[in-house]
Order: structure tokens, then C-alpha cells, then sequence
């Protein structure tokens, strides 16, 4: 692995370049793995409990938006995963009208699973890398990680607190950045 040779004095240019060109595959690999492991959830119904975990309080047209489905087949698909423990709708305080969408424990522990085990399949693949390189890595990711979270929230703002459940708000959840739980624990 070339990680701590030749790449000191990377250029801005390149270092984008080089997260262009390696991102993807190991995206690929990540997918792959959670996918696999998503238990008897369809594609879709998994990525939109993804979804729904990474922005608690989203909202039915914002997955359909993320699944590029249209709105009444992922009212459909959510109404699905209600109905199986997945997912729970919320109110909206402001406006009966809308509805919000809030992960499981059931729905969490799927992703949990799927999550602990694609870190298996990660562990493995970069299990002959040095501790140097893994330590890079790790590094690298959390600043990544955390560059691209407050990115993302300057650019799509924050979810307003007003979707509330019989018994209180909504638990928040800082999930912007699933890398860290696969990434975090590579030293042991």
C-alpha cells in the first residue's frame, strides 16, 4: 500500500483525485456487504431504513426523493415497514397533516447487524495493512467525516424539532457520518 509513501506533498488537485478515484470501490464494498446482510428487507425497504436512521423526522417524500421512487409507492413500501416494527410515524406538532418517519428498535437492530458485519468483511480485507497505515486510515476518515457531516448540514440545515410522538420528541441520533462505527475500531 502506497498510503505513507510518495503522498506527502499531494497537491489539493491531487488529493481529490485520489478520493474520486478510491472512494467508489471501497463504497462498493460497503454496500455490497450491508445489502447482504440486510436480513429479508428488500433493496429498496433497506435503503430507506438507512435513510430514515441518518435523518430522524424525515419526511415519506424525502425517502421517495433518496429511493427516486414515486410518493405513493414508497407510502406504500413505509407503510410496510410500519406494519413490521421497522419504522414508526410521527406527527408533526405544527401540522397534523404531515407525518415524519422514526427508526425501530427492531429497524435499528437490523442495521446493527448489517453494520457489525460488513466491519467483519472491512477488517478483513485491511487486516494486512501496518498499524501505521490503519492509523492513517482511521484519521483520514474521521476528518472526512467530519468535514463532509458539517458540509452537509450548512447545506441542507437541520431538522426542525417539531415532530412529536405520544410520549415526547423524538430521539436524535448522530448517524451522519456511519463510517466512524465501521472505521472506529480497526486498532484491535
Amino acid at each position: 500500500m502506497q498510503l505513507l509513501r510518495e503522498t506527502t506533498n499531494a497537491s489539493v488537485e491531487t488529493c481529490a483525485a485520489a478520493l474520486l478515484e478510491g472512494l467508489p470501490p471501497v463504497m462498493w464494498f460497503i454496500r455490497r456487504n450491508m445489502r447482504q446482510h440486510r436480513g429479508a428487507l428488500s433493496v429498496p425497504q433497506f435503503r430507506a431504513l438507512c435513510k430514515v436512521e441518518r435523518e430522524p423526522s424525515i419526511s415519506v417524500s424525502a425517502v421517495a426523493e433518496h429511493l427516486a421512487a414515486s410518493l405513493p409507492t414508497t407510502s406504500r413500501m413505509m407503510t410496510g415497514l410500519v406494519e413490521k416494527g421497522f419504522l414508526r410515524r410521527v406527527e408533526c406538532a405544527r401540522d397534523r397533516r404531515q407525518v415524519s418517519l422514526a427508526i425501530t428498535s427492531r429497524g435499528q437492530r437490523v442495521l446493527s447487524a448489517a453494520r457489525r458485519q460488513t466491519q467483519k468483511m472491512l477488517a478483513r480485507e485491511i487486516s494486512s495493512f501496518s498499524a501505521d497505515e490503519r492509523a492513517v486510515i482511521t484519521t483520514v476518515m474521521q476528518t472526512l467525516g467530519d468535514q463532509f457531516a458539517s458540509l452537509r448540514r450548512a447545506t441542507e440545515g437541520s431538522v426542525p424539532d417539531e415532530c412529536t410522538e405520544v410520549g415526547g420528541k423524538i430521539p436524535r441520533t448522530n448517524n451522519s457520518a456511519p463510517w466512524r462505527v465501521v472505521f472506529a475500531k480497526t486498532s484491535e
